[in-house]
């Protein structure tokens, strides 16, 4: 059944739905079966586990794999530096850069992750009332927080696969192919841009997008359309951070 009807079903439904999911089957919903998951959420809309998703997850990440993060950091900051002409910093300068640089992408981790979330969701929002498409913000926050279950399952392998290979992030992204044929992209905004595309964030936008869809009631067309707008839009400005992973 496709998922505006069942949406429309469920939402037709007394108390808005045959059943309430609990936060287990819509975690494994969301993966396996996001159509009926979404269309579900859309008729009773709740985002207190989104939200504590959403702000813990990466930056438990970085807490439980500090040392390594550092090591990132520092990694980082050493590339940046070197794209500089003529900046010479001494030891200390740049240690302490390192320090305030992890410290505060520590503290910002929550707080971005959630800005990224409220922005999207607007995005959404707003372009497809442009299209003349339903819901309420309160229902696109629920599909789009509950979406991130995918960036939850990342962040979950990225830990697990971090004990094995020494790295902070999982790339699942075209970044492999450059490293190869064209390494001298690294550090460009060129390879922010390829190190952007990534399976995950792919997968991450194609459910938001079959939510918009239970939530809007637009047709797929129109949706395929802001959700990819607003993909491209992600990936052009996330670019700058990934331009040095």
């Amino acid at each position: 059944m496709p998922v505006v009807e069942l949406a429309n079903n469920l939402a037709d439904q007394p108390g808005g739905s045959e059943k309430n999911l609990s936060i287990g089957q819509k975690i494994a919903g969301v993966i396996v079966s996001p159509g009926e998951t979404m269309a579900h959420i859309t008729a009773r809309p709740t985002f207190w586990f989104p939200v504590l998703l959403i702000a813990l997850g990466q930056f438990i990440l970085l807490l439980a794999r500090f040392p390594l993060y550092m090591q990132t950091v520092r990694e980082e900051v050493a590339l940046a530096l070197q794209q500089v002409e003529g900046l010479q910093l001494t030891e200390a300068a740049v240690e302490q850069y390192v320090n305030f640089g992890a410290y505060f992408g520590l503290a910002a981790a929550p707080v971005s992750s959630m800005i990224s979330w409220m922005v999207i969701t607007l995005g959404f929002f707003l372009l497809l009332k442009l299209f003349k498409g339903e819901g309420s913000f309160k229902q696109y926050l629920a599909v789009t927080g509950y979406a991130y279950i995918i960036m939850g399952l990342n962040i979950l392998l990225t830990l697990v696969v971090s004990f094995f290979t020494g790295q902070l992030y999982l790339d699942a992204s075209l970044a492999h192919v450059s490293r190869i044929i064209a390494p001298d992209l690294h550090g460009t905004y060129l390879y922010g841009i390829i190190r952007g595309i990534d399976l995950f964030t792919v997968w991450y936008f194609a459910v938001m997008g079959i939510g918009a869809a239970a939530v809007s009631k637009t047709s797929s067309g129109k949706v395929s359309l802001v959700t990819a707008i607003l993909f491209i839009a992600s990936v052009l400005i996330s670019a700058v951070n990934y331009r040095y992973l």
